[in-house]
């Protein structure tokens, strides 16, 4: 979601039109031009998920929920730098209102492309909502336990996949290690001078960098995704960093969670310069934790108020607060982290998951007990047919998205889930941090 300044500017005026893409896809042009007066730039999509097949990948996203638009334009560039404005990479396809998915045939194998998805009014696009993805991944033969001393897990709490790359914060060694998500083969592992990295916890992606928080330093390294290469260290106090974990990406925004601090940091990925911090008691944030963006909104879990805790919406675009959801009738215990459906989203427990209407914030359902096996859990991913929980104890829970119905739970020796917490979804594969093993999961949702 860009800031208010950015809302605020209209489309500047452009005399050429995207023609050649246009030709090549088989779909009429767009000509760029001056927004007429009083219209404004349409909503963005949001939640844009990619499926890898083998000679193909599968988009689905959220159309906008609010205003008007026409139709929807994709476009396509070959690497890790996702178009960002409607003239760059390759147009794949113009889609109408409902048509919220679209399958790219054209692709070869093993090689990494990214996707820009467009919401378009008359000649005005919206912002893009992005997402790369690596084609061809390597067969996988029931799981792959990835460990050793070359990777340098130690405490692994967080991961980010990006450009078929997974990064990792290890907690306790003070560094990030990067490894192949194609191969699983090691890259490098950043730490000492000039990182800076102490506690390293939340980590997330941006454009061509990478974000981690320093929970223990109240600070904010930038790294370059292509190289490794250190950027910037954030420490001002002017940012509000305190105990910095949970870190989510808007496109052109950062938002940070401060769980001492009780409040939101809002940053610009382009320069890191601080956009806004939002504290006022009112937001419900006095334990603030884990943190996602969808849409146009920003949602936070915080694991202090009411006691048992509760869910922040925010306006992402003015910082308003939308809701602060808590109290006995959504279930919410000390609610870790939290993920979303395109529809609903879905709160983690420490013994519970708790459904809610991303529309509304109404409660949706609570699933516990019985078979579910949730115990200590931690992190959840969507693979875009089911939910999977991580349980500290030793498992991972898969949870049908259609009704909340337990699918199945696996452990044992086979998976090695040792504390396992943070997880993630790829695209094809799943990955789970076993914070107490110093290792990664990785098996195919089936």
């Amino acid at each position: 979601m860009p800031i208010s300044n950015q809302l605020r500017l209209r489309v500047v005026a452009i005399a050429a039109s995207i023609v050649l893409g246009s030709l090549l896809a088989g779909v009429a042009p767009i000509t760029v031009t001056a927004s007429a007066a009083g219209v404004q730039q349409p909503h963005p999509v949001s939640s844009v998920h990619a499926t890898v097949r083998a000679s193909s990948v599968t988009l689905k996203w959220r159309d906008p929920t609010r205003g008007t638009f026409d139709d929807v334009m994709i476009r396509r560039t070959v690497g890790s730098h996702p178009p960002t404005s409607p003239r760059a990479g390759v147009l794949l396809a113009r889609l109408g209102a409902s048509r919220a998915s679209f399958v790219d045939r054209r692709v070869a194998v093993n090689k990494t492309y990214s996707y820009g998805l467009f919401a378009v009014r008359g000649s005005t696009p919206s912002r893009a909502d992005v997402v790369t993805v690596t084609t061809d991944r390597r067969p996988l033969r029931g799981v792959n336990v990835i460990g050793g001393a070359i990777y340098g897990f130690h405490l692994p709490e967080r991961m980010v996949v990006t450009g078929g790359h997974v990064w990792v914060t290890n907690f306790d060694r003070d560094s990030v290690t990067e490894l192949s998500a194609v191969t699983g083969s090691w890259i490098r592992t950043l730490e000492g001078r000039p990182f800076g990295f102490d506690g390293p916890w939340g980590i997330a992606s941006s454009g061509a960098d990478i974000w981690v928080l320093n929970s223990a330093s109240n600070s904010v390294t930038e790294l370059s995704a292509s190289s490794g290469a250190w950027i910037r260290t954030i420490r001002a106090m002017a940012y509000g960093l305190d105990l910095p974990v949970g870190i989510a990406s808007d496109g052109p925004d950062l938002w940070i969670t401060n769980n001492f601090g009780s409040s939101v940091t809002e940053i610009s990925a382009k320069d890191g310069s601080l956009v806004r911090v939002i504290s006022a008691a009112s937001y419900g944030l006095q334990g603030a934790f884990a943190i996602e963006c969808y849409g146009t909104d920003v949602w936070i879990t915080d694991q202090s108020v009411d006691g048992n805790g509760g869910v922040t919406e925010i306006n992402g675009t003015t910082g308003a607060l939308v809701q602060a959801l808590s109290g006995g009738s959504y279930g919410f215990k000390a609610p870790f982290s939290l993920a979303f459906d395109g529809t609903n989203i879905w709160v983690v427990n420490s013994t519970s998951v708790t459904e809610l209407n991303a529309t509304t914030g109404t409660w949706v359902q609570t699933l516990s007990g019985g078979s579910y096996g949730f115990e200590s859990s931690d992190g959840i991913a969507f693979d875009g047919t089911h939910l999977w929980i991580t349980n500290n104890g030793g498992s991972v829970t898969e949870v049908s998205d259609a009704d909340g119905s337990w699918v199945k739970t696996l452990s044992g020796h086979n998976y090695q889930f040792h504390g396992a917490n943070c997880i993630v979804f790829d695209g094809t594969h799943l990955w789970v941090a076993n914070v107490f093993g110093n290792s990664l999961t990785e098996f195919l949702p089936s």
